[in-house]
């Protein structure tokens, strides 16, 4: 059997932490949507869309189980992904845009601080992420208001967790979830 737990939620809200707890508790392997949409670590060159959706399909054809970090909605067509389980990850807006601060700063250091070559690009990132919580879907489809949509589209059971307590409890919560799904399944 498969089972295929997606995450998805604002850029800081703990996603990547969350599913690496999910896939060490499954024993499943991680697959991170970063990796497909960006071509270098600044995260500044986006692959074209045919080889996002290449290497996706090649990860999605070489595993049958795994936690997926992020969305991929965007850019795979629909169908091509069918998780058992779709999990969107909320954190008040304050704590994650520090972490967001807090993440570039570890990344890039001084390059992010005014003058250095990362600043423009730190600074309208987090602008872009700021406005979670306020964008249109229409406008943003990773917004708050876009993953609310997804959740009604999902042809799979929906989760809404608040990341208030350590990524361990949240894993166990989400692994025990799928379990239940997959044994209730028919066969």
């Amino acid at each position: 059997s498969t089972m295929i737990i997606q995450l998805i939620g604002a850029s800081g809200s703990g996603k990547s932490t969350l599913a690496g707890a999910v896939g060490r508790l499954a024993h499943l392997p991680v697959l991170h949507s970063d990796h497909y949409l960006w071509q270098d670590s600044d995260f500044t060159i986006m692959r074209p869309i045919d080889q996002q959706h290449a290497m996706l399909q090649a990860d999605l054809a070489r595993h049958s189980s795994f936690v997926l970090d992020g969305g991929v909605h965007r850019w795979l067509p629909d169908g091509a992904l069918r998780p058992s389980l779709l999990v969107l990850l909320r954190l008040d807006q304050d704590t994650r845009m520090e972490r967001l601060r807090q993440r570039e700063w570890l990344r890039y250091g001084a390059r992010c601080l005014p003058g250095g070559d990362h600043y423009a690009l730190t600074e309208e990132f987090l602008e872009w992420a700021a406005t979670y919580e306020t964008a249109l879907a229409h406008e943003e489809h990773t917004s708050l208001a876009g993953h609310f949509q997804l959740l009604r589209q999902a042809p799979c059971p929906c989760l809404i967790l608040w990341n208030t307590r350590p990524a361990e409890e949240l894993a166990q919560l989400i692994f025990r979830t799928a379990q239940q799904l997959e044994s209730a399944a028919p066969a």
